[in-house]
């Protein structure tokens, strides 16, 4: 089943009727649309910002193997799609 949706999401992402962007890359996102006559123009778009120090790569880090395992596995098909739609938005 998730090869199929999976399968079925990056033949959406390769139409010539999409658009891609990634959302860490918003900017780069918003100026496709407006070249595409979408948006009339870029509004510069502000990160949330935690009051937690460190990112996410220091709470991965902080993960016990077996929850850094769990993650792995429960976001294995959106690492692929992204990588897909990197290879795609790069070509």
């Amino acid at each position: 089943m998730e090869k199929e949706l999976f399968e079925t999401a990056c033949s959406l992402i390769a139409s010539k009727q999409s658009i891609i962007g990634l959302t860490g890359e918003f900017d780069a996102y918003q100026s496709k649309l407006v070249a595409a006559g979408i948006l009339t123009e870029s509004v510069t778009v502000f990160e949330n910002v935690s009051r937690i120090t460190g990112g996410f790569d220091e709470a991965i880090a902080r993960l016990k193997p077996d929850q850094a395992k769990l993650l792995t596995e429960y976001t294995i098909w959106d690492d692929k799609l992204i990588a897909f739609a990197r290879s795609i938005e790069n070509s």
